[in-house]
């Protein structure tokens, strides 16, 4: 499906069923065969190329992905309008070329904007909105406390202080919170009805 999709305009010359077909469904078999590659390699058929795309060097170039995107275009633009000549393809060496230049100069590019421009402010974001992060013992002991306060109707305010659960407050669900001032106060609200 992708090979048909990249090199199926080689045999697509002139106005044929075939041509007409090829321009009609290009995209999508292409869409269709990346989808199925993808697939193929979450289901571990093709365990070299999966092992190759999940290789955790990637991780870096993932990061900069965006920035990329970003860059590209413009310095594209610039090599292009700066040429005194116009591009004259003598061989697919020139393009070669070419594209390297364009994509390490965008690399280049990507990392200052990464470096200058998002790192920074998710830094901040990371000091502002700190999270406690706790272990996942301490969790399971947090979900036990919870059923059980869940059972009692009692629940309470806690603080976590060096992975220690600190109980500042005991808080009464609303509804328990009701039915304990109307008991308390049952011969009161009596009273104040039979008055009117």
């Amino acid at each position: 499906m992708l090979s048909f999709s990249l090199f199926g305009a080689n045999y697509a010359n002139g106005f044929t069923t075939f041509s007409i077909f090829y321009a009609a469904t290009f995209r999508i078999i292409w869409a269709f065969g990346l989808a199925l590659f993808v697939w193929l390699c979450e289901r571990g058929h093709m365990r070299m190329i999966y092992s190759f795309l999940a290789w955790d060097k990637w991780i870096f170039f993932s990061r900069l992905s965006y920035g990329f995107y970003l860059s590209h275009e413009p310095v594209l633009l610039y090599f292009i309008w700066t040429r005194r000549s116009a591009i004259m393809a003598f061989s697919p060496f020139y393009f070669i070329t070419f594209a390297m230049e364009i994509s390490v100069l965008s690399l280049f590019i990507a990392s200052l904007i990464a470096f200058i421009i998002e790192i920074p402010p998710l830094m901040i974001e990371r000091k502002i909105f700190k999270t406690i992060r706790v272990r996942a013992v301490s969790d399971e002991a947090n979900n036990e406390r919870e059923r059980k306060e869940q059972n009692f109707n009692v629940q309470f305010y806690h603080q976590r202080k060096n992975d220690e659960i600190v109980e500042l407050v005991p808080m009464i669900s609303p509804m328990n919170r009701t039915k304990q001032w109307v008991e308390k106060n049952h011969e009161n609200l009596k009273v104040a009805s039979t008055r009117f």
